[in-house]
């Protein structure tokens, strides 16, 4: 389900909520508006997660979000998600550790 549609207050507590945005966007072959529609919608995600007051929130990205613009979008989520009591961290990942290609089935 989106969570962005979801009613958080009418399901009471959340210990985790996951997302996984297409976010493939972010690479720097795609145009300025690409980049910035994948920009606005991870944006909405993590928001709709740091509403939801889940005890963990976990996003699937590309590790390109932590280098757009000059890392200034990720300073911004860091700074976001600490004023919402969240704690930000983030690994690389590896696709060939992990079944193969990027194109891999989910």
């Amino acid at each position: 389900e989106d969570a962005r549609s979801v009613a958080w207050d009418s399901i009471g507590g959340v210990d985790v909520v996951m997302s996984s945005v297409k976010s493939n966007a972010f690479s720097i072959d795609h145009t300025v508006g690409a980049r910035a529609a994948a920009r606005a919608q991870h944006h909405r995600a993590v928001r709709a997660i740091l509403s939801s007051g889940a005890t963990i929130g976990v996003v699937e990205s590309m590790w390109q979000v932590t280098t757009c613009e000059e890392g200034s979008y990720f300073k911004e989520l860091v700074r976001e998600a600490a004023e919402h009591n969240y704690a930000t961290r983030y690994r690389v990942v590896s696709p060939h550790r992990h079944g193969g290609s990027e194109g891999r089935p989910r």
